[in-house]
């Protein structure tokens, strides 16, 4: 379903391995803004967008490859559970967002985060919205509530809505 989407999955066992995914997909990004167009060799010239006989630089290749559209994040994980997972990776994007704050052109990152959970209470959705969760998934999933949410997020609602 992902791949009919245009997009892959990265699974983590825990919430720990989901922070350090985001953080490397934000590290990845950060670079590319800092060796953008205007970048210059230790010389003084404008750096080449071919890298190491390449027409596709080594930046964009580690930010291709570390790149995320979207976090499901299942609440209940070992080692940090989905909330404090969600927690750092919200910290972290504010910590980003402050440190391009004297960048005009910088927006403060977001990635959509969906908690999925066993749990479908009215109270465990206010829980999941209040720690900087995006949207809320009970389990079981069934495929169209999955499809439908995923466009949502991955393909914006007018989008969406075309598929529907």
């Amino acid at each position: 379903m992902l791949n009919s989407l245009g997009c892959e999955a990265i699974v983590a066992a825990n919430g720990l391995e989901a922070v350090n995914a985001v953080e490397r997909h934000y590290d990845a990004g950060i670079r590319e803004h800092a060796d953008g167009p205007d970048r210059k060799t230790d010389a003084g010239e404008p750096a080449s967008e071919k890298e190491n006989g390449s027409d596709e630089s080594n930046h964009e290749k580690e930010r291709r490859a570390n790149h995320i559209d979207l976090v499901l994040m299942d609440c209940q994980m070992p080692v940090m559970d989905g909330f404090k997972a969600t927690a750092r990776i919200r910290k972290l994007e504010r910590q980003i967002g402050e440190q391009q704050s004297g960048d005009a052109g910088a927006a403060t990152p977001h990635i959509p985060i969906l908690a999925l959970t066993a749990s479908a209470t009215t109270e465990y959705q206010q829980k999941c919205a209040r720690q900087g969760m995006d949207d809320f998934l009970s389990k079981p999933l069934n495929r169209a509530t999955l499809s439908r949410t995923l466009g949502k997020w991955l393909l914006g609602d007018e989008e969406q809505e075309k598929q529907a």
